[in-house]
C-alpha cells in the first residue's frame, strides 16, 4: 500500500487491490481489513466504499511493525538455476530477512539474470510480506559480485558464511561470537557449487564467521532457509 494512499483517515486502495478485494475476497461496505504501507505501517480499515473502481475505508487503528523480527537480517545468496531463487526469496521473506542480495561466485552455474528478474523478485518479496503478515517490503537488491557482498562486513554487527568445508565452527558458536546482542546480521549461502578456498579466505579476512549448518551437505536453496530459521531461533526472534 503505498504510503501517498494513505492520507486524513483514510485509505485509498490501490488498483491491484481492489480487483483482490473485490472479485477474490468479495468485500463489501462495512467490513474491516487489515492494510500495510510497506514501511511498518499496519491499519485496521472499516470499508466505506466497494465497488469495482474503487475502494476506500476509515482507518479505526494502527500499529507500528506488526509481524517483524528485532533482528534486521541481510540474506546474501548466490544465484541458483531455474526457478529455485524465486522460490528462495519468497520463503526467506516468510522467514523475517529484512533485505536479499543475490550474487555472482566462483561457484556460479547460474548467470547473470535476465532483465526484469530484480523486478520479479521484487514482486514476489512483496506479495510474500502480505501472504505471512509482515509491515515492512523487504528490499531485493540487483545482483552483485561476492566481492561487493564482503566489502559490506563493516555494516553489520554480526557476519556469517554458511560453508560445508572443514575448519567450520558450529553455528550456534558463531551467533554468539559477537558477545553482546546485535541489530543487524549479514548471512551469506553460496550457490550450487559452494564457495571456492580464495573466497573462504576472503570471508575470513574481512572478519566472517566461517559456520557449519550441520553433518548434511544441502542444496543452496535449503542452505538458506535453514540459516535464516537458526539465526533468528539462537537470536531469540524465532517467535
Amino acid at each position: 500500500m503505498p504510503s501517498e494512499r494513505i492520507t486524513a483517515g483514510e485509505v485509498f486502495f490501490p488498483a491491484e487491490e481492489v480487483k483482490h478485494l473485490v472479485s477474490v475476497l468479495r468485500r463489501k461496505p462495512g467490513d474491516v481489513v487489515w492494510a500495510v504501507d510497506g514501511k511498518g505501517g499496519a491499519f485496521e480499515v472499516s470499508l466505506s466504499v466497494v465497488t469495482r473502481r474503487e475502494v476506500r475505508g476509515k482507518i479505526l487503528r494502527s500499529e507500528a511493525n506488526p509481524g517483524e523480527p528485532g533482528l534486521s537480517v541481510t540474506l546474501a545468496a548466490g544465484l541458483i538455476k531455474g526457478g529455485r531463487f524465486d522460490w528462495l526469496v519468497e520463503k526467506a521473506v516468510e522467514l523475517g530477512a529484512s533485505r536479499i542480495i543475490p550474487f555472482l561466485s566462483l561457484g556460479s552455474v547460474a548467470g547473470k539474470p535476465a532483465a526484469g528478474k530484480t523486478e520479479r523478485w521484487r514482486k514476489l518479496a512483496l506479495a510474500a510480506m502480505k501472504q505471512c503478515g509482515r509491515s515492512v517490503w523487504p528490499e531485493v537488491s540487483a545482483a552483485v559480485p561476492l566481492e561487493e557482498v564482503v566489502l559490506s562486513r563493516a555494516d553489520y554487527g554480526l557476519a556469517i558464511a554458511a560453508h560445508a568445508g572443514p575448519d567450520c565452527v558450529p553455528l550456534a558458536d558463531a551467533v554468539r561470537s559477537t558477545g553482546s546482542p546485535v541489530q543487524n546480521a549479514l548471512l551469506v549461502v553460496g550457490p550450487e557449487g559452494g564457495f571456492f578456498p580464495a573466497e573462504i579466505g576472503a570471508f575470513r579476512q574481512a572478519g566472517f564467521a566461517i559456520a557449519s549448518l550441520g553433518p548434511r551437505r544441502l542444496r543452496a536453496e535449503t542452505a538458506a532457509m535453514a540459516l535464516l530459521a537458526q539465526v533468528f531461533l539462537l537470536t531469540g526472534e524465532g517467535g
